[in-house]
């Protein structure tokens, strides 16, 4: 679901924009979210960190705050680089430092002219539910988390396996880049991923794309890059089935 943010300083256009979200989004079928409405570009900001998601961003440019709309959209950047940023305001000549920040914004809607600022929302929700619907068609399967301060969207194809670390909450993503460490479960991971990763073990979830060879005496498999992911012996037989129905 793609998360929604709105920020606006006067409360009662805050509320009004929230209503046109709300409203639009009961009517039609979109994968979105109201996320967080608020008047202070701190909590926005806030939220935005602990977001996993691109988001669509409403903000209003001059905020009666040590945050003004732009700065807020350029430090969303920092966090959300494909999120959809557009700007509402009643200063059409600010949408030259727009650009100047470079934040790259979907639409700058004016707020003189209550009808049209309606009608521009509700286009602005469907341009991103069909440019998000078309990323999913094209786009490959990717895994989205986080490893500390950083946000990883991890392509499925680019997964080696998922190993638990003992004795802690943590996982090692093992990938063709590189090992990333995040606060996760096997099962819920498990149940994120599709069918090419097989729980071969307590420990282990593995690309099965990427295994070279299945050692039952020796209980473990083998990965293209010759490293080693634990096979548990009541888990033999379900991943020969798995394997045999992938090639039917």
């Amino acid at each position: 679901m793609i998360p929604i943010y709105i920020c606006e300083d006067n409360i009662k256009l805050l509320k009004k924009y929230e209503e046109y979200v709300s409203d639009y989004l009961c009517f039609h079928d979109f994968s979105m979210r109201i996320a967080c409405v608020t008047p202070d570009p701190k909590t926005l900001l806030a939220a935005v960190q602990n977001a996993d998601e691109p988001g669509i961003y409403f903000l209003d440019i001059m905020l009666s705050a040590s945050v003004n709309g732009i700065e807020a959209a350029e430090q969303i950047r920092k966090y959300d680089p494909d999120g959809w940023i557009i700007f509402i305001t009643s200063y059409p000549e600010m949408s030259s430092m727009v650009f100047q920040y470079r934040v790259e914004a979907l639409d700058f809607i004016l707020k003189d002219a209550p009808q049209s600022l309606k009608r521009r929302v509700f286009q602005c929700l469907e341009t991103v539910q069909k440019r998000y619907e078309k990323s999913r068609t094209i786009s490959p399967k990717l895994y989205c988390c986080k490893s500390g301060a950083h946000k990883l969207r991890l392509p499925y194809e680019d997964i080696l396996y998922f190993e638990s670390v003992s004795g802690s909450h943590k996982l090692l993503i093992h990938t063709t880049a590189g090992n990333y460490e995040i606060y996760a479960s096997l099962n819920d991971v498990e149940k994120e991923l599709d069918k090419r990763f097989f729980r071969s073990h307590k420990s282990y979830l593995v690309n099965t794309d990427y295994a070279i060879e299945f050692n039952r005496a020796g209980g473990y498999i083998l990965m293209r890059n010759q490293e080693r992911c634990l096979l548990s012996v009541r888990k033999i037989r379900k991943l020969e089935h798995s394997l045999m129905n992938d090639n039917v």
